[in-house]
Order: C-alpha cells, then sequence, then structure tokens
C-alpha cells in the first residue's frame, strides 16, 4: 500500500490518453446528451480524460497534506512527470491537443502545490518544535 503514496495518480490519466492515442481513438467522438433546454451537448473522450484527471487531481492535493519521506518521493515523481509530459506536449505529434495541455496544467498545480502545501506544513511543524522547546 506504501507505494501507492508515491506513484504520482495524474499518470493514470496520461496512460490512459496514451491507450486511446496509441489505439487510434478519435479523442473527439464521444456521446450527445440532450438537455433539458433542448441543446445537445457533445462530450467528446477527452473531455471525459480532463474530467477524470480533475478528480485525480483532488486525491493528489489531499495526498500532499500527508508528512514523510514517501511525500517528498511524490513530489519529486510528480515533477518528474511534468517535466516528460512538457517535452512530450512540445515534441509529439499527437500530444498537441487541448486536453493534454490541460492534463499538463494539472500536473504543474500538483506539483506547485504538493510542494507549497509541504513547505507550509513543515514550517507548522519545526514553528511548534521551537516552542516546545522553548517552554511556551
Amino acid at each position: 500500500m506504501k507505494i501507492m503514496n508515491v506513484i504520482p495518480l495524474l499518470s493514470l490519466p496520461l496512460v490512459f490518453y496514451h491507450i486511446l492515442v496509441f489505439s487510434n481513438f478519435e479523442l473527439t467522438a464521444g456521446p450527445v446528451v440532450q438537455l433539458y433546454s433542448g441543446a445537445n451537448w457533445h462530450i467528446s473522450c477527452g473531455d471525459l480524460i480532463i474530467f477524470s484527471a480533475l478528480l485525480v487531481l483532488f486525491v493528489e492535493l489531499l495526498k500532499a497534506t500527508r508528512t514523510g519521506t514517501y511525500t517528498i518521493w511524490d513530489h519529486s515523481l510528480s515533477l518528474l512527470l511534468l517535466l516528460v509530459s512538457l517535452v512530450e506536449f512540445i515534441v509529439w505529434q499527437e500530444a498537441a491537443t487541448s486536453s493534454f495541455f490541460f492534463i499538463v496544467l494539472m500536473m504543474l498545480v500538483d506539483v506547485v502545490a504538493g510542494f507549497t502545501i509541504t513547505i507550509v506544513g513543515a514550517r507548522r511543524d519545526f514553528g511548534r518544535g521551537i516552542i516546545e522547546v522553548g517552554g511556551r
């Protein structure tokens, strides 16, 4: 179970995106939902990937509130995943889509928020340690 604390969960929507692209699946295809207003809402597979990535981002932000050595590994692997995905977006033609770009943006939010939350938590813990040692 500890391995799940280290693996960046945003790799799951990224892997799903790659599977769809390599299987020549059309990312813009998807169901049509008729709304109460009579309008048709076209949901693409790219939209579903973005939705799942948003859910995973929420879980990643919850994981960032933990402290420990596994948190450092999780943040490091998230940063590595962001860099690899950013290079993919710039270099690989199939990754030059809005869906992939939004996934990369979510990875950026995950990395920045993860490091920020960890630093704030460490300051709070460190500050508490000083106060307890000082006897206040």
